[in-house]
């Protein structure tokens, strides 16, 4: 998901002047996954938007984020080594600041735990960015499912966890939670974290299974 206000163009245009190219920057690495001998993570490098966010939040607040989420600065060509397991791999941002890894491992992974968490670490060291050296450093977490996972579940958010009210008259009402609430004050649908739960320890109500999420809103969001 690019920038939702200008788009690739504007970043090009953008990108050929050098004031998003001054730090400070910040990495956003994902949540990654994997199996004994595959990789997948992505993330994103941009200048720090300085977002500040507690459970809190005013309305104001609230509305200043969203503008600094929506106002982001991508950095392109910039140069990252990422470390998982006994693994690295160079990899270098798109026009939209977004890095990927989908590789297999050349060694593969010792058997994860027959119990939770099944969570481990990769290092993603940000290195270049155009002609400036610097060094960044970020923890990513990557899932790699344990013994007992029957099977994965793949949910959308929006008007299935999360109450967003796409289908409002005019959306008036999905705009307003989107632009002045927060991941503290957005409200659920009853029961769907029991929901949810029960499917994660699977029929024998002992597993551990996966979940994905997907969703169509920019990723700024």
């Amino acid at each position: 998901m690019g920038n939702p206000l200008g788009g690739a163009r504007w970043d090009r245009w953008r990108s050929l002047f050098r004031h998003e190219l001054r730090g400070p920057f910040s990495i956003h690495a994902y949540r990654g996954f994997g199996g004994s001998n595959f990789l997948f993570l992505s993330g994103r490098v941009m200048r720090d938007p300085f977002l500040r966010k507690a459970e809190k939040d005013s309305t104001w607040t609230n509305l200043g984020n969203t503008i600094k989420r929506f106002n982001s600065h991508e950095i392109n060509r910039a140069q990252l080594r990422v470390s998982f397991a006994n693994e690295t791999f160079e990899v270098t941002t798109n026009t939209e600041g977004y890095f990927k890894i989908d590789a297999h491992l050349s060694t593969p992974l010792p058997p994860p735990p027959d119990h939770p968490p099944f969570w481990q670490y990769a290092q993603v060291a940000l290195l270049r960015v155009r002609d400036q050296e610097v060094y960044l450093q970020q923890e990513a977490e990557v899932l790699i499912p344990g013994e007992k996972s029957g099977f994965g579940i793949i949910s959308d958010i929006d008007d299935t966890i999360l109450k967003t009210y796409v289908t409002s008259w005019l959306k008036w009402r999905m705009i307003y939670l989107t632009i002045v609430k927060n991941a503290f004050s957005r409200q659920a649908f009853t029961s769907v974290a029991d929901f949810f739960q029960a499917l994660r320890r699977g029929p024998e109500g002992d597993g551990y299974n996966p979940f994905f999420y997907v969703s169509n809103s920019p990723q700024s969001l």
